[in-house]
């Protein structure tokens, strides 16, 4: 899943930029560095990467350069390319903790979860009060099937920041993998407490209502979904399903049928199945 991963890692950006200020004893560098953060700010990556290209031609030795021009790769989804300059930066500095932590959420994305955790670890080990780097490895144990360890490190988060709706939301997916529905709905439901728009809380939500049978409900929060993000199509597959389940066997035929003008590989499955009867009206 992507506050989205760019506001986290725009803090931490931020955060590294002011800490550069009181230690980078060159001033073209740190003038260099703004700039390219000022670029990632305004999404012109790709102008933020050739700023530091000549940078590091200029001073090969510099792990923020590195560190930054991995951040812009990233943004890019240049996932493969990212990981070696964060590589660099800490073959440059070993105790760089937020290198590290990068290399972690890079190789979360790549499915890479083994490599993900050796890099978290490593960067708690050095800053064990790494919110977002406990919440790349409760990710990186969730995509190992390690739930209890997983929901330990989206625990941790919420003990230091209880309004960070991402972790509520990881320890739902963890909580509804052990088969702890209402436990996993009632974070699920903080999580949109905290932000109303979490459309990812609402499609999953109205997920473990339809599981659960509570029909109803599924189809508010498929509702809900639709309106933020109303061209995807597995939100009416889902949302059609629930109506079925509630008796309203036309309104979940036109949810699929919207499904199919999607594009949906499942849709025509379910028209063929639950619709023929409107062919006969």
């Amino acid at each position: 899943m992507k506050l989205t991963h760019k506001k986290l890692l725009m803090v931490l950006l931020s955060f590294l930029l002011a800490c550069d200020a009181d230690n980078d004893s060159s001033n073209t560098n740190f003038d260099d560095l703004s700039e390219s953060y000022e670029l990632i700010q305004e999404g012109k990556y790709g102008e933020a990467i050739e700023l530091l290209d000549d940078l590091i031609l200029e001073d090969e030795n510099n792990p923020q350069a590195y560190f930054y021009r991995g951040l812009a790769k990233s943004y890019l989804e240049e996932y493969s390319d990212a990981i070696e300059d964060y590589k660099k930066a800490i073959e440059l500095d070993p105790e760089y903790a937020e290198a590290f932590n990068n290399l972690g959420y890079n190789k979360n994305i790549l499915g890479e979860y083994e490599e993900a955790l050796k890099y978290l670890d490593r960067s708690l080990s050095l800053n064990e009060e790494d919110e977002l780097a406990y919440l790349n490895r409760a990710n990186a144990h969730r995509g190992l099937g390690n739930y209890k360890e997983a929901e330990e490190d989206y625990s941790k988060v919420i003990s230091f920041n209880p309004v960070y709706k991402e972790a509520y939301y990881g320890r739902a997916l963890v909580k509804n993998a052990q088969e702890e529905y209402e436990a996993a709905l009632d974070d699920l439901t903080k999580a949109i407490r905290l932000d109303d728009d979490y459309a990812e809380a609402y499609f999953y939500r109205g997920y473990i209502y339809y599981d659960t049978k509570k029909f109803e409900k599924a189809v508010a929060d498929y509702d809900k979904y639709i309106d933020l993000v109303p061209n995807d199509p597995g939100a009416y597959i889902n949302r059609g399903l629930s109506k079925g389940g509630t008796g309203d066997n036309d309104a979940a035929c036109e949810d699929w049928e919207k499904a199919l003008s999607l594009n949906s590989s499942k849709a025509q499955d379910l028209i063929d199945k639950f619709c023929a009867y409107r062919n006969n009206e």
